[in-house]
């Protein structure tokens, strides 16, 4: 995902005429997207382009927004939980951006074996827990550790 950057997750449909709430990582602060721009959505590991028909900031953390082509709750619902990314000439200062999760996207390995893609970071625990897609499309929880980066 070269020159992508994760800020955040589809979070829930918002009514019924394909409107879709998407929670933003903390500190990435604001960012200028209108009708028209490209965002990119994790599916199946890959990064897959969506034209947005409409956006709403209602916080830096919490944005409403309308896909083109997408004109229903049914039809976002598939959506829903997918990992929310852009470009990262559109992310100011996205190099300052700290944390474990900025490190979503990366694949996690077991020694030399892939488990898989790290979609997000569950830190309302007090262990802090990476959420992993595996290869089968199943979510796994592991404890994060400082050892595990290399």
């Amino acid at each position: 995902m070269t020159g992508l950057i994760s800020i955040g997750r589809l979070l829930a449909v918002h009514g019924f005429k394909g409107w879709v709430k998407c929670q933003i990582h903390e500190g990435i602060g604001v960012i200028n997207l209108t009708p028209n721009d490209w965002i990119f959505l994790s599916i199946q590991n890959k990064p897959v382009p969506f034209q947005l028909e409409a956006i709403q900031f209602t916080s830096n953390t919490l944005w409403i927004m309308k896909l083109h082509w997408y004109d229903s709750d049914e039809a976002v619902k598939e959506l829903l939980g997918r990992q929310l990314m852009l470009s990262q000439s559109l992310v100011p200062n996205p190099e300052e951006q700290l944390g474990l999760k900025a490190l979503e996207g990366f694949k996690v390995f077991n020694g030399e074996d892939a488990l898989g893609t790290l979609i997000d970071v569950d830190d309302r625990t007090s262990q802090e827990l990476m959420v992993v897609e595996t290869k089968d499309n199943q979510q796994v929880l592991i404890p994060f550790h400082e050892d595990f980066i290399e």
